[in-house]
This record gives structure tokens, sequence and C-alpha cells, in this order.
């Protein structure tokens, strides 16, 4: 296995622009030094102009139908199958999710092919390919909310915007880059847990997608945050530094219906409130009492190990008396402790379900406390599709007043 390699099984005829723009993306990497990085692409039958290229491989005759696409994949280790004419139906794809990443449209195979370069730090646009592209001109030049954020500032310097209002416009432009790569790095992170998931191995990266999880979250919330700071000073809603306001909450949405009724509009809508609240609670787990990982949900097997058998199994895991005799007595108790919890895990508990949060939040109509079980790396499209509305609408409606 090669983790610089990323494979590709591309079930339709690779085009000639495709073929050039992978052909520039090597030799740019070779450039750099950074020969050991891989794009290759498994495909039909492909025209002569495209023969030439060592990273396109041709489909053998014998693959076939789904049975032997799938086994085809196990076999050259493809991360992502880009299937435009849906072959695979949803349930098949949810089937294969653990291991495998379907793309239906380019849009979605460029956005996955960047992140996978952007984990190797590589910036690069497969559209609009520049060698030694800055990052901040990389996500400017995707035309995405980057994009958006850096006209945004321009309007606002337009309008006549106060130098204060204008920093809180930098700060939005700073923060929703922040999504952008974070975004970039939980994707890179997920082919690599597919992979490893794929060729049976124990890393699971964790560490790493708790990580970019945690960033992308405080960064979709700051947005949120400096909107309303923003909206406070630009509109004179009257909130001090202080104080505990944002846009999703109920006396900061008539504050600002009173001065700009559209705009509160947009964020009393349920379709926004309601994540923004909840996306706020998992910014606050994370922020107070999450775990190291994303946890499991368990269930206690009916004849769990003793204590006992649990403590025996701690003294196997390491030599206790080299580390006690290397100088770290103090810490042996902690370390006890936390293998023989992750001990009586594995060993006492069924997994029901991987990688989730449970969260509190109080219900609105009934006023009680209610748990939520979510499974925030199932979210990162529908966080990002979310934050996104947000953003273009407020900029939108900024863009229009007259004041």
């Amino acid at each position: 296995m090669t983790p610089t390699r990323l494979t590709i099984l591309y079930l339709d005829n690779v085009s000639i622009e495709l073929g050039v723009n992978l052909d520039m993306l090597h030799d740019h990497l070779g450039a750099r030094g950074r020969g050991d990085i891989k794009l290759h692409i498994h495909t039909l039958p492909v025209g002569p102009s495209l023969q030439e290229y060592d990273f396109i491989f041709v489909l053998p005759d014998s693959v076939k139908g789904k049975d032997a696409i799938i086994q085809y994949v196990i076999e050259q280790n493809i991360d992502i199958i880009h299937d435009p004419y849906q072959a695979f139906n949803d349930k098949e794809r949810w089937a294969q999710r653990d291991k495998l990443y379907f793309t239906t449209s380019m849009k979605d195979l460029y956005t996955q092919i960047e992140a996978y370069l952007a984990g190797l730090n590589v910036a690069w646009l497969m559209e609009d390919p520049i060698f030694n592209l800055p990052w901040i001109m990389k996500y400017e030049r995707r035309g995405g909310l980057t994009n958006k954020a850096f006209r945004a500032l321009s309007t606002a310097q337009e309008k006549g915007y106060s130098s204060k209002q204008l920093d809180y416009v930098r700060a939005l432009l700073n923060k929703i880059m922040h999504i952008e790569y974070a975004r970039d790095q939980l994707y890179y992170f997920l082919i690599l847990k597919r992979r490893s998931s794929r060729n049976g191995s124990e890393t699971n990266y964790k560490l790493e997608l708790t990580y970019h999880l945690t960033n992308y979250t405080f960064s979709i919330c700051s947005v949120m945050d400096i909107f309303a700071r923003l909206l406070n000073d630009r509109y004179g809603l009257g909130y001090g530094q202080y104080q505990n306001y944002g846009i999703e909450k109920t006396e900061f949405i008539s504050k600002l219906a009173a001065k700009r009724k559209s705009l509160a509009h947009i964020f009393n809508l349920k379709k926004y409130n309601g994540w923004a609240e909840l996306i706020k609670v998992r910014r606050n787990e994370f922020t107070h009492s999450s775990h190291i990982y994303l946890t499991p949900m368990l269930m206690e097997k009916k004849q769990p190990l003793s204590d006992e058998e649990l403590e025996a199994l701690v003294d196997q895991t390491l030599d206790w008396e080299l580390i006690k005799s290397s100088g770290m007595e103090e810490t042996i108790a902690g370390m006890r402790a936390t293998i023989k919890q992750n001990l009586a895990i594995e060993h006492n508990y069924d997994v029901v379900a991987e990688d989730i949060m449970t969260l509190e939040k109080v219900d609105k109509s009934t006023g009680q406390m209610r748990q939520y079980v979510v499974k925030p790396l199932n979210a990162i499209d529908q966080d990002f599709e979310k934050i996104s509305e947000i953003i273009e609408r407020t900029f939108d409606n900024l863009s229009h007043a007259r004041q």
C-alpha cells in the first residue's frame, strides 16, 4: 500500500482535458520534489492521445458487472469510484461507505482529489492548474466561500463600513478559509480511514479526524458569532462586548428584525436556526467535555471480564517494571487506568455504532432537556451546505442594504 497514491476507478471515458490536467499535476509534483505522490486512474478504453500517460490504466475486459467491479476495487486498492451514470444505487453505495467513496459529478471528484493533495501539503486546483499556488489563492480562485468573502470585503469598503466593521469582515474571511481548509483535511483523513478499513489495518485516524473536526466545528460557529457582532455594530442592536448573543437566538433575531427585517427572516428560518443551535451544542461539547476521539456506541456483553481479568490483561500490555525504573513511576497509575478502560471497551462491549457524540439540548417546545446522538463525520457535507447558505445569503443581503 502506497500512502501517497490516490487510486480512482473512473466509470466513464476519460476526457483529454482531465488527462492533460493530471499530467500537469504530476509534472508539478515532480518539480517540487514530490514525485512520490501519484494519482492513478483506472478507466474504460481510451484513445491514442491518452494511452501515453503512465497514470491511466484500462480496465480488463473481464471486469463486467458490479460484483466484478467490487472485486477489482479490492485487488487494486481503489479509493474512489467515479460513477456519473449511477450504476451503483444508493443502497449499494451505502453498503460500501466504510471502504469506498463514490462521486457522481466532476465537481465532487475534483473536491476529493484537491483535498487529498491538501492533506499532503499540496495546494492545487484541478480546473485552474497553477504551479506553486499559495493556499490563500487556492481558496479564493476556487470560486467558493472564500471568493465570496473577498467580494464581501470589497463591498464593505465601498459602502463605507467603519474600521471595526471591516475588521469583522476580515475575521469572517479568515474563518471561512479555515472552514474550507479543515474540510479538505477531513476528506483526506477519511480517504485514509476507508483505505485502512479495506486493508484490514488497525490504524483508524480517529485522533486526526477529531482534531480537524474540532477546528471545522469551531470555525463554523466562529463565522456565525462574528456575523452577530458585525450586525450588532452595523445596526446598533445594543449588545455589549461580553454579552452572550448570536444569530440563532430569539432575542437577537427580534432586535435585528426592527432594523433589517429581511436578514432577520433568514436567521429565523427553521432549516438554519435549528441547525445553528445544534452545531453550537456540538461546539460546546468539544470545548468542555470532549474525548480525545469520537467514541463508539456500546452494548455490554452478557459475560464481561471481571476486574481481576482486566488487570491481568493490563499487566501484559507493557513492561511495567521497566517503566517504573525509567523514572515514570508517578504516571503509571494513570497509564494503567487508561489502558484498562480501553481494554474494558474492547472485551466487555459490542460496538453498535462508531464515531458518535451524545449531546444534550433544551427542547424549545417542551422546555425539557433532550439527548441527541449524532455522527458528526457523516454531517460534514450538511454542515458545509448550511453554513455556505447562511454566508451567501447574509453577504448578498448586506450588499443590497442602503446603509
